[in-house]
């Protein structure tokens, strides 16, 4: 497993932006690159994943907090992202900031 942080996530990995936000929608999270974990956001990242699994994450809620995983997961999700750039072995962020 490998562990990087917060910074090298945004950096090498690039989340792109949810096109499917309301753009009413003035609670832009995470810088307007958090994919809900309902519909139609959960659809469209469900679909992602089957064409490019190696560019889905998921925002993950832990005993102390946040992190970012690589892959889809179900336990725990507050949201996903999709990146520019794949991952190659499972990655997590360290503990983010809150």
């Amino acid at each position: 497993m490998k562990l990087i942080t917060e910074d090298q996530f945004w950096n090498d990995y690039v989340p792109i932006q949810n096109h499917l936000i309301p753009e009413d929608d003035d609670g832009l999270a995470w810088n307007g690159t958090l994919f809900e974990t309902l519909r139609p956001d959960l659809d469209y990242v469900r679909d992602q994943n089957k064409q490019r699994p190696e560019r889905i994450w998921t925002l993950l809620e832990v005993d102390d907090g946040l992190v970012i995983s690589s892959g889809m997961h179900y336990v725990n999700r507050v949201g996903f992202f999709i990146t520019e750039k794949p991952w190659t072995e499972t990655t997590v962020t360290e503990m983010l900031e809150g």
